[in-house]
């Protein structure tokens, strides 16, 4: 267990739950939030250097009245740094999008959110750029080595991703699917995984807790020799990284039945404003 608790179990509640999603590692997933007799914000965003800048809001849902959640689609939202403010702009669904600020290694960032009367915040810091590696120790194998190298502690993620292939008759690779998401397995006493033993195995993300310098083996589930992999690794920010982490343990039905609220970082509201630095590594 963590040695402070970034989440808090209520006993013997039922409450009803709202269901938000954001965004990680290039896919979307969801969560779960407890509803109350009053409603908040709810902001949910990844902001990944030299990638797009997304933001989910929403409204939750008001727990005497049996309301649901709601997309929120008319705010002021706003992201600013030492020199520079940006100003978000609304595609829809409550998805909030930014593509003119490129974010800055190392830099610190405030994100300002008004409905109405309402004004949130969350202060963030964007990780710093690293090296990494992924090396596959035999070619007739799924036995790989995560090497990390980076100039101070930082917190990191690794989701590992496959896709098969045939050899045509032109011996060029023809692919019978997308990518897909792989399950791994490790002994790395490097990984919250395994060190608290909380997630299930095999594990569909590995938590690299702060660290400059890593070397984690590990195996990918695969069955076919003709599989191709890539790993996205991702320096994030600590708060991001246990948040990130409960909402694994919680997803996985670890929760016993318990209602789990999960701290996040968003000043006056709920949820998350995380920050990356990602590399995506191809391994044949």
């Amino acid at each position: 267990m963590w040695a402070i608790p970034m989440f808090f179990k209520i006993q013997n509640l039922r409450y009803p739950i709202m269901i938000f999603s954001f965004m990680l590692l290039g896919c979307e997933k969801e969560t779960k939030i407890t509803l109350t007799d009053q409603t908040k914000i709810a902001v949910n965003g990844l902001l990944i250097v030299n990638g797009k800048s997304i933001l989910h809001l929403s409204r939750t849902g008001n727990l005497s009245q049996q309301t649901k959640p709601q997309a929120i689609q008319q705010a002021s939202v706003s992201l600013k740094n030492e020199s520079k403010t940006i100003v978000y702009q609304h595609e829809q669904n409550g998805y909030w999008v930014n593509d003119k600020m490129a974010l800055e290694y190392g830099m610190n960032y405030t994100l300002n959110i008004s409905v109405a009367s309402e004004k949130i915040q969350a202060k963030v810091q964007v990780p710093f750029s690293y090296n990494t590696q992924i090396t596959r120790k035999n070619t007739k194998t799924s036995d790989m080595t995560l090497t990390i190298k980076s100039p101070k502690p930082q917190c990191f993620i690794l989701k590992m991703m496959l896709r098969n292939y045939t050899i045509g008759a032109n011996k060029e690779r023809i692919y019978s699917d997308d990518w897909q998401e792989a399950t791994i397995a490790t002994k790395s006493m490097q990984t919250d995984n395994v060190k608290y033993r909380e997630l299930q195995i095999p594990y569909s993300k590995l938590f690299i807790p702060k660290t400059s310098e890593a070397s984690i083996d590990f195996q990918i589930s695969a069955d076919n020799n003709n599989t191709e992999y890539k790993g996205i690794v991702q320096a994030v920010d600590p708060t991001f990284y246990q948040y990130y982490y409960n909402y694994t343990n919680i997803k996985q039905g670890n929760s016993e039945e318990e209602v789990l609220t999960n701290k996040g970082n968003i000043t006056g509201g709920v949820g998350i404003l995380g920050t990356a630095v990602e590399r995506i590594v191809y391994i044949d």
